[in-house]
């Protein structure tokens, strides 16, 4: 399962009933930075495989924060690394998608 320009991989997963349908929701978290997410971004794609073997892709609208367009992508990516650095250490906040 990737999801980004960066194809980024899922560094953890887990089930979570998140919009309270009463139904199991797959939760992934991933590190920003390698997902390619660049600042004024409007939409994120996921790309996964079945247990079959089939692939299957989706799209949705996304809301970047915490940026200034207009920066450049390399002062971004800084304070994105220590912002994920910082969560690794088990800080605050987590990127999530939800499922």
């Amino acid at each position: 399962m990737t999801v980004g320009p960066g194809a980024a991989q899922s560094v953890r997963y887990w089930l979570n009933d998140v919009d309270g349908e009463r139904d199991w929701d797959l939760v992934l978290n991933f590190k920003i930075p390698e997902t390619g997410i660049r600042c004024g971004d409007s939409e994120l794609s996921l790309t996964a495989g079945t247990f079959d073997g089939a692939e299957i892709s989706g799209t949705d609208s996304i809301r970047t924060v915490g940026c200034k367009p207009g920066k450049s992508d390399s002062e971004h990516r800084g304070k994105l690394e220590k912002k994920q650095r910082d969560r690794d250490d088990g800080g605050p906040g987590k990127a999530r998608a939800f499922y």
